[in-house]
């Protein structure tokens, strides 16, 4: 799988702007996804909107488009936060997902969330963050549905930052992520 991605951020007084863009492709180029995502932040509150197009090659001349959108809130106070988020909000495939982080001691950050799919299954997720160092952060997680096990590490010197996690999977091999970012 090739994964691409662009995203930029723009602050401007007590607001912020965030624009990105994902494109995500399988080896053979036969399906494809391409996501644009835009953000507003005033205060405490950011809302974000996301288009999603995803193509799949069925023949030589014929492809599949599906076009889906998701929309999310979240709320930051202090030291706690809240993530309210539809998937696929205009079909009827959508999702819910409500996540809640809590700051504890200025070194660790807990996370629990809730998501209801399409079928009105319930799963649920936890997670956590410690801050070992101002450079080094250690990260895990847990998921309820399929059960997969996540830790990772997060470094970061000034501000370019490095992230490698691995989560396990009870069907699938393990999935690797690297992250490289700059923050302006």
């Amino acid at each position: 799988i090739n994964l691409y991605s662009l995203s930029f951020e723009l602050p401007e007084g007590s607001r912020r702007y965030q624009f990105g863009f994902v494109q995500l492709s399988s080896d053979d180029y036969r399906q494809q996804e391409y996501t644009l995502g835009l953000a507003q932040s005033i205060g405490w509150a950011t809302l974000y909107f996301v288009q999603n197009l995803s193509t799949e090659v069925i023949g030589p001349d014929e492809a599949l488009q599906s076009w889906y959108s998701d929309l999310a809130l979240e709320l930051k106070y202090k030291s706690s936060g809240l993530w309210l988020l539809s998937k696929s909000i205009f079909s009827a495939e959508r999702t819910v997902q409500l996540q809640f982080t809590q700051s504890l001691a200025d070194r660790m950050i807990l996370g629990a969330g809730l998501k209801r799919d399409e079928y009105e299954d319930i799963s649920w997720s936890l997670g956590s963050s410690y801050r070992v160092s101002d450079a080094f952060y250690l990260l895990s997680s847990w998921q309820h549905e399929p059960p997969r096990l996540g830790v990772g590490a997060d470094f970061r010197l000034g501000k370019i930052g490095l992230l490698y996690a691995v989560r396990t999977h009870s069907r699938l091999d393990p999935t690797h992520a690297l992250d490289l970012s700059y923050r302006w």
